[in-house]
């Protein structure tokens, strides 16, 4: 009988045999996955923060430049008025009566209404920049300060007094819903669909998510933080910045020079964490100075500019060195 040599087909057949053999045991051991397995949602609290160069940062705060540079409003709490500056030339066109104890005021897109957070009234005043003509907004809690405002002409306002945020419609002059956030909300940053929000006693942080009207995370910036009503927002970085005092209230042989101590925190907004190794001590920066209060930032200069309400001043401080930058007196 002839011997027979395997051909090349032949060899095929057995090298695919082996390696079928071996797909199923491999799909013995790891099982498949559902068929209907989706993939797991996003956590909260979200930080996919908007993109720098397409969401613009506001902050509450007593001054509002229009987009224009050429119009600057000031909210005057002693004088219950908002002040109309002409610029450059830095001409007071208009003064305007409003609600009693104004803390903060804002400008409407198209730069045509200021909008005023009235905290003895607890109220809204929206005027009406050519007219002069004011409508006055109720409000569902008391103590208001901060407002910002979006560009779907939405009022967002901080409620001192009963630990929430009004959404208001500016159009409709009504009240759309009220947030519950914690004690003493104060300061307020709008960013997209971000609410940040400052307590002024406590010093902490919240960031409120406006598409589910809801707070997602409050963060600590120290147990002995206090007296924080401003915030900054650098957008390109991802970081806030706040003016805060720090009491030193543990310490039992207290003198006159170490009772509290000036600082601004810095907080990632990636995930709103305070950078503690980077806090700013203005005392140490600049000389001792009292109660930072509001504050502004130079985003190209890396420069925050810290108005020191108990003091009289301004700090001017170099983010890159930590260094002062100058030191500015005023009433």
């Amino acid at each position: 009988m002839p011997n027979l040599k395997p051909t090349r087909w032949i060899s095929a057949l057995l090298s695919l045999g082996v390696l079928l053999m071996l797909a199923g045991l491999l799909f013995l051991v790891v099982p498949p996955n559902p068929v209907n397995a989706q993939p797991p949602s996003t956590p909260f609290p979200l930080y996919s923060l908007p993109d720098s160069r397409l969401a613009t940062p506001v902050s509450s705060n007593l001054l509002a430049l229009g987009k224009d540079n050429r119009t600057l409003v000031a909210a005057n709490t002693f004088n219950n008025s908002i002040s109309i500056i002409t610029l450059p030339d830095a001409k007071l066109s208009a003064e305007i009566p409003v609600g009693n104890d104004p803390r903060s005021v804002a400008l409407t897109a198209d730069g045509l209404r200021a909008v005023t957070a009235n905290r003895a009234d607890g109220t809204l005043s929206v005027v009406d920049l050519a007219t002069q003509q004011v409508t006055t907004i109720k409000l569902n809690g008391v103590y208001p300060y901060g407002v910002v405002l979006g560009a779907d002409d939405t009022a967002y306002v901080s409620l001192e007094g009963s630990n929430a945020i009004d959404v208001v419609n500016l159009q409709s002059a009504t009240v759309l819903q009220t947030i519950p956030v914690p004690a003493a909300p104060a300061g307020l940053a709008l960013l997209g669909d971000f609410l940040y929000v400052t307590h002024f006693w406590s010093g902490q942080i919240s960031l409120v998510y406006l598409p589910d009207a809801r707070v997602v995370q409050t963060s600590s910036t120290g147990l002995d933080t206090s007296i924080s009503q401003g915030i900054e927002l650098d957008v390109t970085r991802g970081i806030a910045y706040l003016p805060q005092t720090r009491s030193n209230a543990q310490n039992t042989a207290l003198t006159y020079d170490s009772v509290v101590f000036p600082v601004v925190n810095r907080v990632d907004l990636h995930n709103l964490q305070v950078q503690r190794s980077n806090r700013i001590a203005l005392d140490s920066a600049d000389r001792p100075v009292n109660m930072p209060f509001a504050i502004a930032l130079d985003r190209f200069r890396q420069w925050i500019y810290v108005a020191n309400a108990g003091s009289n001043d301004v700090s001017v401080i170099d983010l890159n060195s930590g260094a002062m930058r100058g030191h500015i007196a005023v009433g």
